[in-house]
């Protein structure tokens, strides 16, 4: 029985860690699996200096893993440790040290069998290296398009008597989506430049879900400039930043066409919007990592945002895949691969350079942050409420700890956190548009 019971701990350790490294960004759950796995396989083995050996390469890279958090390591450190212990189990069978009163013949057929099936498996999680970002485009677009609300043109649910609507104005740009919407509030105190959110993947400046609380905003007299983007995986990084400011340069160009105040423009995000529309703030603010960028900015000659609302906004990319809820993990993590193109981004230089927090200024304009306490981005938000206070900058925050509130509940104004939330923004938009 004791060749079964390796057979059965190795298969399962196999598949629990092929699962997870398909689109779990848990790096160390994943490699130790395999090490486990391998440890199980030395202990029971009746080999002496080869399996110690073999268990110590693969260590090695589990730690060279751990440190970098590159996924690749990790999933090399699984394909050493999976191939060693499929090795050591044959082996041993095979030669007929495991004591067992089946035949030889029978030992051989079983150890064939399970010996491909490793293999197998072996095969997979090498060639995952190079399919993840295929997998995730695959997963990720279907995934965040069930989820996504239905979506509609420009209605009179958010238009009225007293509000108009300048739809699908064409803003001059390299890519495709190139377009916005203008809502005029009359005699609007300030406008609200937003950006939608959707994991990069999906949605639009129409969706159904984001009326509600557009609506609330023009009932509060502030104009809102509702913005389209192009989205991956055809277009990554830094294609929708770049768009973005697109977008806001030619917004600050025809302010006159369409009533709006230049210096009083409040940029605003959910989620991945909430990422572009504070590294658009970055991006006005701090020079220095505009050019690093090569993006010159669209407000320029002291011009600068009077304001930043994130809700629920990505602020620190690399942690992409760290809300403390592992099914949201995997969603959020195969939405920066297909933006980066890069099992390895949390650790690359582009994910560092989305920062919003890490590439914040003392001139980063005065900001709103909302966020849940369930499945979404709280620690960031913290964090980066954090990093403005030590750079003096003013910050406001709604952090709610009850009721349970989720990724993008900011925009249920029919709820009574919703409403309050949205009764907070008002009062922040008109502080700063009388300064």
């Amino acid at each position: 029985m004791k060749y079964i019971i390796d057979r059965l701990l190795l298969i399962l350790a196999v598949l629990l860690a092929a699962a997870l490294s398909l689109c779990y960004g848990a790096y160390l759950p994943l490699s130790s699996a395999f090490i486990c796995t391998l440890a199980i396989s030395c202990f029971l083995s009746d080999g002496r200096k080869t399996k110690w050996l073999l268990f110590a390469v693969s260590f090695a890279l589990l730690t060279a893993g751990f440190i970098t958090g590159r996924l690749s390591l990790h999933l090399i450190a699984g394909i050493a440790a999976m191939t060693a212990a499929e090795t050591l189990l044959v082996m041993d069978i095979r030669g007929g040290r495991h004591k067992c009163k089946i035949k030889r013949s029978v030992r051989k057929k079983i150890t064939g069998i399970a010996g491909w099936a490793a293999n197998g498996i072996v095969l997979l999680l090498a060639s995952l290296l190079f399919l993840i970002p295929f997998c995730a485009n695959a997963l990720c677009s279907s995934v965040m398009s069930a989820a996504a609300p239905k979506q509609a043109a420009v209605s009179s649910d958010v238009t009225d008597d007293n509000i108009t609507a300048v739809c699908d104005v064409e803003y001059p740009s390299s890519y495709p989506n190139n377009t916005l919407t203008v809502y005029e509030a009359p005699n609007a105190e300030g406008t609200i430049f937003y950006i939608h959110g959707g994991g990069f993947v999906s949605s639009d400046k129409d969706a159904d879900y984001e009326k509600p609380l557009i609506r609330k905003w023009l009932q509060a007299g502030v104009s809102v400039v509702s913005v389209d983007y192009a989205l991956a995986p055809e277009y990554r990084y830094p294609t929708q930043i770049t768009e973005c400011n697109d977008a806001l340069r030619y917004i600050v160009g025809h302010c006159a066409d369409y009533g709006i105040d230049p210096e009083k423009i409040v940029f605003c995000g959910d989620s991945a919007g909430g990422q572009l529309a504070g590294q658009l703030a970055d991006i006005q603010t701090n020079a220095e990592y505009a050019a690093s960028m090569g993006i010159e900015a669209a407000m320029s000659g002291g011009l600068k945002p009077a304001g930043f609302i994130s809700m629920c906004g990505l602020l620190d990319f690399p942690k992409c895949a760290q809300t403390g809820l592992p099914l949201a993990d995997v969603v959020f993590n195969l939405c920066g691969v297909i933006e980066f193109n890069d099992v390895d981004y949390a650790v690359g230089p582009a994910a560092k350079e989305a920062s919003v927090i890490d590439n914040a200024t003392a001139d980063f304009p005065p900001s709103y942050l909302s966020e849940g306490n369930t499945c979404t981005f709280t620690e960031q938000a913290k964090a980066f409420e954090k990093k403005l206070k030590d750079l003096g900058v003013p910050v406001t925050v709604n952090f709610p700890q009850t009721p349970t509130l989720y990724h993008i509940w900011e925009f249920s104004v029919e709820t009574d956190s919703g409403s309050k939330n949205a009764e907070l923004q008002v009062r922040f938009l008109h502080s700063v548009f009388e300064k």
